[in-house]
C-alpha cells in the first residue's frame, strides 16, 4: 500500500473547490482541503467487470503508446515529470502486447495480468470519487 499526499495547490483548487477570487487569488484565512491518495494492490479478478470486459479493445491503444516509447532511450523518463518510470520499464509489456491476437480478450487479459499490477485507489472519503484523465485528439484536416 502506498500513500501519496497531494500538496499541489492547483490540484486542490480544482478538485476541492477552494474559495478563490475571480483572478485565482485565494481568499485570506482559508486553505484548500488536502486529501491523501491510498493505493492498495488488488487482484485483477476483483476489479468490477474485468472478467466480462472486452479487454482486447485496449491493446491497440496501448500499442500506439508503445510506438512512442520505442523512440525513447532506455533511461528516458515517461510522463512529464517521470511519474511513469523509465522507458526501459515498459519494453517487456510492449513486446507482450504485440503478441496478443487482435480479437482475443482472454489473451489480452492474460497479458495485462502478467505485465501489470492492479491497484484500488481511495482517498479520505473512501474508494468512491472522480478520477479525471486527459487526452489530445488528433484531427487530420486540410484547407481547400
Amino acid at each position: 500500500m502506498a500513500e501519496i499526499e497531494d500538496a499541489g495547490a492547483a490540484d486542490a483548487a480544482v478538485l476541492g473547490g477552494c474559495p478563490c477570487l475571480a483572478d485565482g487569488a485565494q481568499i485570506e484565512g482559508t486553505s484548500a482541503p488536502r486529501d491523501t491518495l491510498t493505493l492498495t494492490e488488488v487482484a485483477f479478478r476483483d476489479l468490477p467487470g474485468w472478467a466480462d470486459d472486452h479487454v482486447a479493445e485496449a491493446v491497440p491503444s496501448f500499442l500506439r503508446s508503445c510506438e512512442k516509447l520505442a523512440q525513447l532511450a532506455d533511461g528516458a523518463p515517461v510522463g512529464s515529470d517521470g511519474h511513469g518510470g523509465a522507458a526501459r520499464q515498459w519494453r517487456k509489456a510492449c513486446r507482450a502486447a504485440a503478441r496478443v491476437a487482435a480479437d482475443s480478450d482472454a489473451a489480452a487479459r492474460a497479458m495485462f495480468e502478467t505485465e501489470f499490477v492492479a491497484y484500488a485507489a481511495s482517498g479520505t472519503a473512501g474508494p468512491t470519487g472522480k478520477l479525471t484523465g486527459y487526452y489530445v485528439a488528433e484531427i487530420h484536416a486540410s484547407k481547400k
